[in-house]
């Protein structure tokens, strides 16, 4: 999400044309139409140079990438994981299936020779290969500087698609394989600091009500807080072992304590109390801006980017680190140093960065060394201690020979300095989910012992009101896939209260019984989609006439909903157009904006009138603030949220009680507020609450005294202010964290849809875990030509290991089954059988959506595979339609014919050939062959319905 992007172009003619999407790119030479001696086959309707593999159609394109308008030294990332063959023929890397002896899966020419691989290498998905060049057949730069890519089309547009929206960035050398969610939290661009105990969506916004201080936007104290607490309150609905970053960016700032300072506040021996705080912190920069770059008044409209902080306050110090050595650091400390961990024995030390390159030395176990780079070698640049081994000799310039392997060292990392401000330049590059720190101690006045603590806040110094209106106009017209959040409005629908018989047989009815919902809600696509299979109900178009989608869904919604009254509601809401809505996240539907300069003394001033702890005459020596206070732009907008005794006074028990309900929480999350950070030491602002806390010259408060001079302790920003586009006057919009969290992951939880091949899908299987035609976890058709089979007709009887782990974490399966899964490669009839049989229960299901995303990745091949049984067996025939000019109805049925193995013969081509759909449904009802079939497939009805 930040950093360097791609941008892909092509020449056609003497034109060159940007690309956006795979049917973008034009037929390998355009202009020169069919050449000798080279092979063609019309795909999708269009003529394309391919290459045949066995079963695989390797389709060629040529296309340059450019970053930041240059085409020079352009790192190429790897379409497919697999092993890697290279040769400086070229510049050719070809990618296997497996380390020897198996089958090319793609390639890429025209790299420079120096290659990032090595023969045998596994390379993963993304993995940058070479740099892009003009390599001839001697290795030379004869040609202009271009990649020319052979790979299977389904490859193709995963991966053009990928570099076109950032997923493949020029700047991740190696990026991390795309799972969906891991151990830390991560879903995609998005994680929690901490992970959720629950999965629903809604469920860690309402969990922070158990924080014992520190709510969003005013905290317990009455003063404005700009961040959230995760704090022993907190710790039964998240796991706070670890703090990870929230999304995409760069590390631009951190300050590690040595040790906690302290703080000591007054009172009888031995009664004085030792306040330990954290003053550590992670700042990272992030670009929020949408990968997708299209609109369909203008595709190369480029969305709106807004520049945003994530704050990780009150981290670990460094003595808590020294004395766990086991606590994993975070790598933007990285030194570069290194412990040698071989299980037993030496370490070898390679000439070159390559595993079969000759050994140079040998490093012992548990020496401390100094390297440098990345990936599966490093540079060794120092040998500080600990090796018994015989010296190395340094080289003529002074720097130590040979690389050794990275997957034998453990990093010793530590930060650059301790108890100041460390400023990055350049930014170490970071991701989603990966590791910024530990939970710190802190200790307030009032608290008996130390807890651990971590302040997140997200803000931004530019212009958000403004982002966030042209981020609206672009996402207007955003096309329906990507509206990932579905809105519940307030008085415009009913939940009908749920029955022990409803269900997909006996769906609820508008006419049933229900309450009026009574509140706003937004829901993510990803908390519908995590609702069990009995809490969702699906009826087909037919069943009514009101669903944006063709067909209508109930959703079994419960104890998220009120009715007018504010009592929580359970039960079935229909989703239906005009009565609630889509949206994309893009569209910030429900945020506003708010600008609030009350200082602190306003704020504990309304905080202790609230709580009656004003003598009369400090109520009427502040009512003037109190006043000013209580009209405030966020104190107004909570009362209309929140003030629910209507008292006309907002305490911190109301924020806390407001925040248990997820209709109130995510209201209070909506609020973007402006004001001067907590960070930004203004003495004067603090100086103000002298007389409020009793603190005068000639008898001082020394409590507030040392509050003071925690406060300022814990300040940063005027370290900071002037670089990474921090405001030096203290003030920034800032965002409830979890919000954002929770919008955006949804943006990549989008609900997936079936591409085409509706017919097939249905056909082969269903959603129904007590059916046998369960389709969500592996099976066996119960033939000795299938495999094992997970999803709709995904059959692994002929597929290699590696490219079904591809196909399965490319649907969002996790590393973990997704592993498991591809066991079943190679495996067809009665071995088949007894894999489903020994595995099925500790693979799992996979998901409805995971499902669908499954069938996406290999419906293509069929469809090229359809084509050309076509092709073979209409092409002598003058009745023949062209392939491309059939009704789609026809050509659905057509695929389904080869999904189901009918090839060998003219006739089920043949009678699609006139596109006629009569003719097509009298062939399937008096073929004995294939309408045996009728009954699951149901091909004469689809193309009757159609």
């Amino acid at each position: 999400m930040t950093g360097r992007r791609y941008k892909i172009v092509e020449s056609v003619g003497n034109r060159i044309e940007d690309v956006f999407r795979y049917e973008d790119l034009a037929k390998h030479h355009p202009s020169l139409g069919r050449e000798p001696n080279r092979e063609y086959e019309t795909i999708n309707g269009q003529l394309e140079e391919v290459r045949h593999v066995g079963s695989r159609t390797l389709i060629k394109k040529d296309f340059v990438l450019l970053v930041e308008g240059s085409n020079q030294s352009i790192p190429v990332p790897s379409p497919l994981a697999g092993y890697a063959k290279i040769n400086r023929a070229y510049g050719t890397l070809q990618i296997y299936d497996a380390p020897s002896n198996g089958q090319l899966l793609g390639q890429i020419l025209h790299l420079h020779p120096a290659f990032k691989v090595n023969d045998g290498d596994a390379i993963t998905y993304g993995q940058h290969i070479g740099l892009q060049a003009g390599t001839d057949r001697a290795g030379g730069q004869s040609y202009a500087i271009h990649v020319h890519a052979e790979f299977e089309e389904s490859v193709f547009k995963r991966y053009i698609a990928d570099i076109v929206d950032g997923t493949l960035s020029p700047d991740d050398e190696k990026p991390k394989a795309a799972v969906s969610g891991s151990e830390n939290g991560a879903k995609g661009d998005w994680c929690y600091p901490c992970k959720p105990v629950e999965g629903r969506s809604l469920q860690p916004l309402t969990a922070l009500c158990k924080a014992q201080t520190g709510f969003y936007p005013i905290g317990g104290n009455g003063l404005w807080h700009g961040g959230i607490h995760f704090d022993r309150g907190t710790s039964g609905a998240f796991d706070q072992s670890r703090v990870n970053c929230i999304t995409h960016g760069e590390v631009v700032a951190y300050r590690i304590d040595d040790e906690y300072p302290i703080s000591t506040y007054t009172g009888k021996p031995p009664l004085q109390i030792q306040a330990p705080f954290s003053t550590g912190f992670v700042l990272v920069k992030h670009t929020l801006q949408a990968k997708a770059s299209i609109t369909e008044s203008d595709p190369k409209a480029n969305p709106p980017a807004l520049a945003i902080f994530s704050l990780y306050m009150h981290l670990k110090c460094w003595k808590d680190y020294r004395q766990d050595e086991k606590l994993e650091r975070p790598s933007f400390w990285a030194s570069g140093l290194y412990t040698v961990s071989t299980s037993s024995g030496e370490l070898n030390v390679r000439a070159e960065a390559r595993m079969n390159s000759p050994v140079v030395g040998k490093l012992s176990r548990g020496a401390q060394i100094r390297a440098s780079g990345e990936g599966a070698f490093l540079k060794l640049e120092q040998v500080i201690s600990g090796n018994n081994e015989p010296v190395l000799t340094p080289q003529v310039d002074g720097s130590m020979p040979g690389y050794v392997s990275s997957s034998f060292l453990t990093a010793q990392s530590k930060p650059k300095a301790l108890g100041s401000v460390v400023l990055l330049n350049p930014p170490v590059p970071i991701k989603a989910g990966d590791l910024i720190g530990h939970l710190g101690k802190y200790q307030n006045q009032s608290d008996g012992l130390p807890q651990e603590l971590l302040h997140l806040e997200v803000f931004s110094c530019e212009d958000v009101p403004s982002f966030i209106s042209e981020s609206r106009k672009w996402a207007h017209n955003l096309p329906a896939e990507k509206k990932s959040l579905l809105k519940v409005h307030a008085g415009a629908s009913k939940l009908i209260r749920h029955r022990g018989d409803i269900n997909s047989e006996n769906p609820p009815k508008q006419s049933d019984e229900g309450s009026e919902i009574g509140v706003d809600l937004i829901l993510p696509q990803s908390l519908l989609d995590a609702l069990p299979n009995e809490a969702k109900i699906r009826l087909p178009a037919n069943n009514t006439a009101y669903s944006h989608s063709g067909e209508t869904i109930w959703w079994r919604l419960d104890d998220l909903l009120a009715d007018k009254e504010g009592q929580p509601i359970s039960g079935w809401l229909p989703e239906q157009e005009l009565i609630t809505t889509r949206h994309s996240p893009w569209e910030w539907e429900g945020f506003e904006c708010l600008e609030d300069a009350d200082p602190p003394s306003a704020g504990l001033a309304y905080y202790l009138n609230a709580a009656l702890r004003l003598s009369d005459d400090e109520k009427a020596s502040y009512q003037g603030v109190v006043d000013l206070a209580d009209k405030g732009p966020v104190r107004s907008r909570l009362y209309d949220i929140i003030d629910t005794n209507r008292d006309g006074k907002m305490t911190s028990r109301e924020i806390q009680g407001a925040l248990e309900k997820p209709w109130h929480a995510q209201s209070i999350s909506q609020l973007i507020t402006r004001h001067e950070s907590e960070w930004f030491w203004n003495a004067a602002h603090w100086d103000e609450l002298d007389e409020l806390m009793g603190h005068r010259s000639d008898d001082p408060n020394q409590d507030w005294a040392e509050e003071k001079n925690r406060i300022k302790t814990l300040s940063w920003w005027g370290d900071i202010a002037g670089n990474y586009s921090i405001r030096a006057d203290g003030k920034a919009w800032h965002f409830q964290p979890l919000a954002l969290i929770g919008v955006f992951s949804a943006v990549a939880k989008a609900r997936p849809t079936i591409s085409e091949g509706r017919i097939t899908f249905d056909a082969e299987g269903n959603n129904i875990p007590t059916s046998p035609f369960f389709s969500r976890v592996v099976h066996w058709p119960g033939n000795d030509l299938s495999g094992v089979t997970l999803g709709r007709g995904y059959d692994m009887g002929s597929r290699p290991e590696i490219e079904i782990y591809d196909h399965m974490t490319s649907a969002g399966i996790a590393h973990d089954q997704a592993t498991k899964i591809a066991q079943a490669h190679g495996k067809k009839g009665v071995i088949a059988q007894q894999f489903v049989r020994e595995n099925r229960a500790s693979i799992g299901q996979i998901t409805p959506e995971q499902e669908i995303v499954l069938f996406n990745i290999i419906h293509p091949n069929y469809v090229a595979r359809a084509i050309r049984n076509y092709d073979h067996w209409t092409a002598s025939e003058p009745e023949r339609t062209e392939w491309n000019a059939l009704d789609q109805v026809i050509r659905d049925v057509l695929v389904d014919f080869v999904y189901q193995g009918f090839t060998k013969g003219p006739n089920p081509m043949k009678a699609g050939m006139r596109n006629d759909k009569a003719e097509l449904i009298r062939y399937i009802e008096n073929t004995p062959a294939i309408r045996q079939y009728e009954p699951g497939r149901n091909r004469a009805r689809y193309l009757r319905n159609n």
